[in-house]
């Protein structure tokens, strides 16, 4: 059973052997459709080779970002991606046997394009980057950085998961960086600043994918800091009068309504059973919760109240009330 979503599927079982089939069979397709192109001879094999990263490569990689990835996944898409430059430079296997061409021949006769592991690993990590410096809380790709955490697995070998392919294309980026020592758990503190700096990361990503480009310098986080304060303070000289007109406006302006907060009982705070359902501060002290509740905590709460005053759970003791009662309790008006 599988579930498409944005074009990408999920499957019941969290692997992405489906969802990589279907990109290889998609990316087929659309070089079928671009065969008389590939076969023209009068269009030059750069115009070819921008075409085939701008359609059925990325076709290929759509929704690689959060692909968990096995030596036979890389088997699979290199494969695709070896037999299609074969077809648009017309190099028959005979030629490659032959005349003894590897793969990374090939791919240098087609504009050093980067193997299938590179391209992976340059989009995963193009997404991680963007992913750390976004400042929205809870964002469900901000939360993925969590699985660099170091939780206790099973003695056997457990699933492969985004945390191993995050590790290895981390050793890929830095694998030219002396400086920088990627250990087996990715750990946070020895690539989080880089991933932080977009500009370091992004150049970081050009030289994986063009290992004949220059390494950028080593960054001096500390002089980067002072730099930032000072701009910082530049870009605001009027601070302390700003700080002496915030008391100012509060006095003058008209304040907010206090809100409650989430450690205070409602329950103390005498709600109307009558307005629940029609106002928020009735409905939030019925499940004992304040106005900063959060939807997981409503949930939970609202839960518990259905299992306390099912009539299966009657406890009288706690409700108050006996099996008939309890039925008419629970049962909606």
């Amino acid at each position: 059973m599988h579930f498409k979503y944005l074009g990408s599927f999920i499957s019941y079982n969290l692997r992405d052997d489906f969802d990589i089939d279907t990109r290889i069979k998609k990316a087929g397709m659309a070089m079928g459709a671009l065969k008389h192109f590939f076969n023209n001879k009068h269009v030059d094999t750069y115009t070819k080779h921008l075409i085939f990263k701008a359609i059925p490569l990325n076709l290929l990689l759509w929704g690689c970002e959060a692909w968990t990835l096995r030596e036979e996944h890389y088997v699979k898409l290199e494969s695709f991606l070896q037999r299609s430059i074969r077809n648009i430079l017309n190099i028959t296997m005979t030629q490659v046997q032959e005349g003894h061409i590897k793969r990374e021949h090939t791919r240098e006769m087609f504009y050093g394009i980067a193997d299938i592991r590179t391209a992976i690993a340059a989009r995963q990590l193009s997404f991680i980057g963007k992913a750390v410096r976004n400042r929205t809380p809870n964002l469900p790709a901000r939360l993925m950085i969590t699985a660099c955490c170091n939780h206790r697995r099973p003695s056997e070998r457990p699933q492969l998961h985004n945390k191993d392919t995050l590790v290895s294309n981390l050793v890929l980026l830095f694998e030219r960086i002396k400086y920088v020592n990627i250990d087996a758990k990715g750990n946070l503190k020895d690539w989080i600043k880089y991933a932080q700096d977009a500009s370091i990361w992004k150049e970081l990503i050009r030289c994986m994918l063009d290992p004949q480009r220059k390494l950028p310098d080593r960054p001096n986080w500390e002089s980067r800091n002072s730099s930032n304060t000072g701009a910082n303070s530049q870009s605001n000289p009027s601070g302390q009068r700003q700080e002496q007109s915030g008391p100012r406006r509060e006095r003058t302006g008209r304040r907010p309504p206090p809100r409650a907060s989430r450690d205070e009982e409602p329950t103390n705070r005498q709600w109307n059973p009558e307005g629940v359902g029609r106002n928020l501060f009735d409905s939030f002290g019925v499940l004992g919760l304040g106005f900063g509740a959060t939807e997981m905590e409503v949930k939970t709460a609202y839960r518990m109240l259905a299992l306390r005053y099912h009539p299966d759970k009657n406890d009288p003791e706690i409700t108050g009330m006996n099996r008939d009662q309890a039925t008419a309790h629970f049962q909606l008006d």
